[in-house]
């Protein structure tokens, strides 16, 4: 009667996908900075994704803390696109409003996701974590690798655009 849901979260590079985690509860920002610590960052650095890599997040209100712009300061110093941190922390970029062809979990995974799970319908919500650990296992390492290439292109038309709108754009 109701349809199922869950709050997943994932993080993409172009070495592939880190998750999905789940949260059970509405996200806040104790829950989002316990799954960075316990759950993210140690995958990330299993994957050589932490020295050296930027880590881009939206402007939702549980990202945006001291305590979460802290932690991801003491892994990424200086190398965050977030809303609020470069005032907080002097580095990093702030992350553009309106923006969501930036990121790519919403401009590839959330969507890919949605359809791929849609065309099966899920029982209970233990189906449908399971279907969203299984897509996301499936997506070929190279489509990341395509995926932030595109992000790369995207960049570069909206510098050269001085950061105006793009009217079109492929990737």
């Amino acid at each position: 009667m109701k349809p199922q849901r869950v709050t997943a979260w994932c993080a993409i590079s172009s070495a592939g996908i880190i998750g999905p985690y789940f949260f059970e509860e509405n996200v806040n920002s104790a829950r989002y900075k316990e799954m960075l610590e316990n759950e993210f960052v140690p995958a990330a650095q299993g994957m050589d994704c932490v020295e050296g890599w930027w880590f881009m997040q939206d402007g939702a209100r549980p990202h945006r803390t001291a305590e979460v712009s802290r932690l991801l300061d003491e892994h990424f110093p200086g190398r965050i696109i977030g809303l609020d941190y470069e005032s907080q922390f002097g580095g990093g970029m702030d992350w553009p409003l309106y923006s969501s062809d930036l990121n790519p979990c919403d401009l590839f995974l959330w969507g890919y996701l949605k359809d791929a799970i849609h065309r099966n319908q899920t029982a209970s919500k233990e189906d449908l974590r399971a279907e969203i650990i299984g897509q996301c296992r499936e997506i070929p390492r190279e489509t990341f690798k395509k995926v932030i290439g595109g992000l790369q292109r995207r960049l570069a038309a909206f510098i050269d655009q001085e950061g105006m709108h793009v009217k079109k754009f492929h990737l």
